[in-house]
């Protein structure tokens, strides 16, 4: 299978975010690591990114958003507005094994977890390292 230049084996399974491909080999087990937490990816309800951040923060859950700053006009003046760069995905961290990750699904503003086989699979490091970058810090 070819995507933007790059070939992956039919094996495995993908997640296609606009222009973002994430692929999960059938070998891949997670993210290896020195800590246990790992990051994995949330589906929230249209226009809902606030409201599941609160509600995910309130119970302990560490969220990254990334943030696209997109330039609109409304009548006869330009005004500058924060869009999340994945609409209706964003990025939430817990050890898999000790913390209560089933009550996300039920979190308010929250529709899933992307899992496979009813298990959420750890994102690759590298797609969460640049996040310094992303929050501008």
């Amino acid at each position: 299978m070819w995507f933007d230049g790059l070939t992956f084996h039919a094996t495995g399974s993908f997640l296609i975010l606009r222009h973002l491909i994430i692929y999960f080999s059938e070998g891949y087990t997670g993210v290896p690591s020195v800590s246990t937490k790992h990051w994995f990816l949330l589906q929230y309800k249209p226009n809902s990114h606030r409201l599941a951040l609160r509600n995910l923060h309130r119970q302990g859950f560490e969220t990254f958003l990334p943030m696209l700053a997109v330039t609109q006009r409304h009548s006869t003046k330009f005004v500058q507005q924060a869009r999340p760069l994945f609409p209706g995905y964003m990025f939430v961290s817990f050890e898999l094994d000790t913390a209560p990750w089933r009550k996300i699904n039920s979190t308010v503003g929250v529709t899933r977890l992307v899992s496979f086989n009813s298990r959420p699979k750890a994102l690759p490091t590298d797609l969460i390292a640049g996040r310094s970058v992303c929050n501008g810090g």
